[in-house]
């Protein structure tokens, strides 16, 4: 876009200006992106800590809730909150945890899901660990990576590449994950546990 407008073949100042700001929100999530790979490498090798403590994990989906539903409907997906409402606690960090459920929902927006589900499962027996599931509406094959011959590099993330840093962090903060197809094929589960 810079090249066009470097070389005068805009057609007038209008698409320059298009072009400037294409390019600058085309930059911003690059520093957004590198910056996240940049406190995942810190997370990992320990030059960065989680601030583990007790947290009302219904309050966080809530907030990603809120932080997400806009995305969503921009992408026209629905995007429904299951047992938002338990008062259940887990040990984790606030920021990080929100940062992974945001991410496995950008993966399920990127798989191009029509319809969401984020869901809190909590068992009955204070043993049984805690559970979120986040559901789309896309095959497992979406979440995927493809073998190296099929790989593209399209201008937005795929939903594997989510899945790879949520991976990624999953380890540092205690997650166990999961990746599964949904029941009947009606779709696919990402399903984060927190430990027992």
């Amino acid at each position: 876009m810079h090249q066009l407008i470097l070389e005068d073949l805009c057609e007038s100042p209008t698409e320059e200006r298009e072009f400037i700001a294409q390019a600058n929100q085309a930059m911003i999530k690059v520093l957004h992106n590198l910056d996240l790979l940049i406190r995942l490498s810190k997370l990992e090798i320990g030059a960065l800590q989680p601030q583990f403590k007790p947290l009302e994990i219904g309050l966080l989906l809530t907030e990603v809730q809120q932080l997400t539903t806009m995305k969503c409907t921009n992408r026209y997906c629905q995007l429904t909150l299951i047992g938002a409402d338990s008062d259940v606690l887990v040990y984790g960090d606030w920021s990080w945890l929100q940062q992974v459920l945001i991410l496995l929902i950008e993966g399920a927006l990127a798989a191009g899901s029509e319809a969401l589900q984020l869901t809190l499962e909590s068992f009955k027996d204070k043993d049984d660990p805690v559970q979120i599931q986040v559901q789309c509406n896309r095959p497992l094959a979406n979440w995927q990576v493809p073998p190296p011959s099929e790989k593209t590099y399209p201008a937005d993330f795929s939903a594997s590449f989510y899945y790879q840093i949520v991976a990624r962090m999953a380890v540092p903060l205690g997650l166990n994950l999961e990746l599964r197809e949904a029941e009947a094929g009606q779709g696919t589960v990402v399903v984060l546990q927190f430990p027992g």
